[in-house]
């Protein structure tokens, strides 16, 4: 338990944290997003108290991280510190993680706000809405668009597989969701 000079203030585990986080995120895909992403931290860091996460441990454990063998890019380890950052701080942690730092990247992407989106929408010919939609809703980028042809496509289930090659290697990433206009 960490005190200050105004009254006792408890501590919550890591895990207890992001729960927190996840809570406060938007429900939808930015929840799903941050749910998955803080569970690939929860092995490491879950039932530990939020004061003693250390810096350079901090570090360690976003340096382990891998997407599919291959090391993060400077955007997804920045990101994961920032989740790490925000766990902590919603655990009750005034100062979260002191010293930790990780560089973020000069060309970080940004995402359309929803009235971007609308914007965007109300400009487009009816022939492009769809993939617009679908593109903003789902994350995807334009290359990955184009690989969706009408067999990755489950009306019914409302599911949508998009073919990736990674390391030479086929996969897919499904995608759940409403994704009407």
């Amino acid at each position: 338990m960490t005190t200050s000079t105004d009254s006792a203030k408890t501590i919550l585990t890591f895990a207890a944290g992001a729960q927190i986080v996840i809570d406060r995120a938007s429900p939808g895909r930015s929840q799903n997003n941050r749910r998955y992403d803080l569970q690939k931290l929860l092995p490491m860091l879950g039932g530990r108290s939020a004061d003693d996460i250390l810096a350079a441990e901090a570090v360690r454990v976003v340096d382990q991280l891998s997407v599919r063998g291959r090391p993060l890019s400077p955007a997804t380890r920045f990101k994961y510190a920032e989740l790490i950052r925000m766990a902590v701080r919603a655990a009750g942690v005034i100062d979260p993680v002191p010293g930790f730092k990780i560089e973020k990247p000069a060309s970080a992407p940004r995402w359309f706000t929803n009235d971007e989106v609308s914007r965007i929408l109300s400009k487009a010919r009816p022939e492009e809405r769809g993939f617009i939609a679908l593109g903003s809703h789902a994350g995807l980028q334009i290359d990955e668009l184009l690989r969706i042809h009408s067999e990755h496509v489950r009306v019914k289930d409302k599911v949508i597989y998009v073919p990736l090659e990674v390391n030479g290697e086929r996969v897919w990433h499904e995608l759940h969701g409403d994704y009407r206009t």
